[in-house]
This record gives structure tokens, C-alpha cells and sequence, in this order.
């Protein structure tokens, strides 16, 4: 696994983040298929999936009067708060005949383990600390691998 160090402060928007997805999913995977890339990365604002209806999601008027960022990511899944402590990961690899999300989570699910953290997978997607969930991811795929975040 390859770490990509990015170093960057939390007012980047996620569209940078985005754009290094790509870029490592476009570029860095398909010169070297078998490796994979990973980065942690932080924003703050509210962001929804692909295929979600902004306004019956989010109160647009809140988001505004408290001057809080909207995006769109390029995945589906459900709308989440950022806070500029949240962590967020990315991992970009070769593609599977079947997508699964086990085998990506439980790199992390087993790093936060090492910490004392009781972590386990939950559903389809999640991992729940104590019982609460901490991570919902998505994934989007090519013909050059995937990206889960």
C-alpha cells in the first residue's frame, strides 16, 4: 500500500480530494495496477452523494445563515456532516469482479483496533464504534480499479 502524503490544511474543498482520487484511480493505478494508494484527508461542510436531491436532504437556509459549506461527491451514499476534526480516508486499488467493502474496512477497522478501539463492521458498509456508527463509505469503479472513501 501506497501512502500519498497530502499535508494539506482543512479549508481545501473536497474537490481537490476529489480530483487526487482520480488522478491516483486515472494515472497512478493504471502505471502500476497491482499496487494500492491510500490518503487521509479532512474538510469541513456538508456533503451528499451522487444521486441525492440537495433540498430533501439538507436546510439550505441553516447552511447559509451559518455559513456552512455544501458539496456533491462523486459516489452515492447518504449526506454527512464534516467538522474540521472528522478524518476522512480514500482508498484506490484494482478492481474486483465483485465489489465488497470488507476487505478495504478491514485495514482500517483493524488499524483502530490496535488503538483500543472497539471497532466492528456492520452492514454493508459501516463500521460501528460501541455500537455507533463512524464510517458509512461508497465506492465508484472504472476500468481501471476503484476508489472507496
Amino acid at each position: 500500500m501506497i501512502l500519498i502524503q497530502t499535508n494539506r490544511p482543512c479549508d481545501l474543498k473536497p474537490y481537490f480530494y476529489y480530483a487526487l482520487e482520480s488522478y491516483a484511480l486515472n494515472h497512478l493505478l493504471k502505471k502500476n495496477p497491482t499496487e494500492t494508494y491510500f490518503f487521509l484527508w479532512k474538510i469541513q461542510g456538508v456533503v451528499v452523494g451522487k444521486n441525492q436531491i440537495i433540498e430533501n436532504e439538507v436546510n439550505l437556509d441553516y447552511l447559509q445563515q451559518h455559513q456552512i459549506p455544501l458539496f456533491r461527491r462523486p459516489t452515492g451514499g447518504g449526506c454527512v456532516y464534516n467538522d474540521s476534526q472528522t478524518p476522512l480516508f480514500s482508498i484506490i486499488a484494482k478492481k474486483n469482479k465483485i465489489f465488497s467493502f470488507k476487505p478495504y474496512l478491514s485495514k482500517i477497522m483493524l488499524s483502530l483496533r490496535k488503538l483500543g478501539l472497539n471497532i466492528v463492521f456492520s452492514g454493508r458498509n459501516d463500521l460501528l464504534l460501541d455500537g455507533k456508527k463512524i464510517s458509512g463509505n461508497a465506492f465508484l469503479q472504472n476500468q481501471n480499479g476503484m476508489i472507496t472513501h
